[in-house]
């Protein structure tokens, strides 16, 4: 994903810009803005432009980005109507006038508040300038375009308001931040919760174009990665996500692999708990985890789809080797470019379900029987150097009665 962010100096801009850095899906970030936000990454390209009402010297920078994060913006307090509707309203829409004929196929995503008037007709001036924004918006020709309006947001990992009155506040009250989380979570959020949420919502869209503070915070409680729906493939890589004529999606290998060979290490986005269960409505699934040693861990895109989401076989050339903290998906035998990688789901569970196995192999058993210890006992003995070590050491009294 190629990042466009605006306001990456102020204290939810900073917030967004650190996820960004830190998300691996992310490719590059432009930040644009009147100046530099004094940090250096690999990722991070800065462009300074004094006018932002004219971006036409720039216009050939901006082209071709995945998303907009939105985050410019002031406090009214201490300023006329109309200096406010200038930056809020003038500026916001001109900017994204530009951007929505550069690259209408980007998400832009806006930074607005709790208690901003949808309907711009109301009393109070900065929640109808906010609502009016919104409103201009929506309208234009993005692909998709959602509305932010965080409420309380927490600054984290050393960011600071520029608003020094705001920056007083949060010194203040941070003492009682946990509190508040808990008491009043509709209206407390953070700024790392506000940089995953926009990123999560890039990636996935939102059920509306415009999220309260509840639905950011509920976005925003974790990292996780993109789920993607071309089936893209980095450069490079050594597997491609497609069709399968097994099922659903498989993994095919883009080079040969020998027998024994390790094809790609599979990565985990973090351990499902009731505390950060999985987030159906987002499209996380299941059989998007594994399993290992009484743990449910979420797979990164695209192993997810190596081991329970991608199709198994009854006679697979591939299996997953657990080893210290990693694991690995390891060539069986020989692999040619463009064959799909494929598991035994049978390898390292007991007490799984059951289900008819359609995998075509010219040895399928008919049945997945979601059990090590069912398999006939001629596939136990072929499969036994396969077994993870944590398998072995919760079995070892059955495993030892093989003959």
């Amino acid at each position: 994903m190629r990042v466009l962010l605006f306001g990456a100096s102020g204290m939810v801009g900073q917030g967004v810009l650190r996820e960004c850095l830190f998300d691996p899906d992310v490719e590059s970030v432009l930040s644009v803005g009147r100046s530099t936000t004094g940090q250096r990454h690999e990722k991070l390209r800065e462009l300074v432009h004094r006018d932002l009402f004219d971006l036409a010297p720039i216009e050939r920078d901006l082209a071709g980005f995945d998303a907009c994060f939105y985050c410019l913006g002031v406090s009214s307090v201490g300023m006329t109507d109309e200096a406010y509707r200038r930056v809020t309203f003038d500026l916001t829409v001109a900017v994204a006038g530009v951007l929505a004929r550069l690259s209408p196929g980007m998400t832009f995503i806006y930074v607005s508040g709790m208690g901003t008037d949808g309907t711009g007709q109301g009393r109070v001036a900065w929640a109808r300038v906010k609502g009016k924004t919104e409103n201009a918006l929506l309208r234009l020709p993005f692909t998709a375009a959602y509305m932010f309006r965080p409420a309380f947001i927490q600054p984290l990992h050393g960011i600071r308001s520029k608003t020094r009155l705001y920056q007083a506040l949060y010194t203040i009250t941070r003492p009682l931040l946990p509190l508040l989380r808990v008491t009043l979570p509709h209206f407390v959020t953070t700024t790392e919760e506000v940089g995953r949420a926009m990123l999560r919502v890039a990636r996935h869209g939102a059920p509306g174009p415009v999220l309260e503070n509840e639905a950011i915070r509920h976005l925003g409680s974790s990292p996780v990665e993109r789920i993607p729906e071309t089936l893209s493939i980095r450069e490079g890589d050594v597997v491609t996500v497609s069709r399968s004529e097994i099922e659903g999606l498989g993994v095919f290998a883009r080079r040969p692999f020998s027998a024994g060979q390790r094809i790609r290490r599979i990565t985990v986005v973090r351990q499902v708990t009731p505390e950060a269960p999985l987030l159906e409505d987002l499209g996380e699934r299941a059989d998007h985890c594994d399993y290992p040693d009484g743990k449910v861990v979420l797979l990164r895109f695209p192993d997810r789809h190596l081991n329970h989401s991608c199709n198994h076989s009854c006679d697979p050339n591939a299996y997953v080797l657990y080893e210290a903290d990693y694991c690995y998906l390891v060539a069986r035998r020989d692999i040619c470019p463009g064959d799909e990688t494929t598991c035994d789901y049978n390898i390292n569970i007991t007490g799984g379900t059951a289900w008819a196995c359609h995998c075509g192999a010219a040895r399928c058993r008919g049945t997945t029987v979601g059990d090590f210890f069912r398999l006939p006992l001629d596939i136990q003995r072929e499969y036994r150097p396969l077994l993870a070590e944590w398998f072995v050491r919760r079995h070892a009294e059955r495993l030892a009665q093989l003959p």
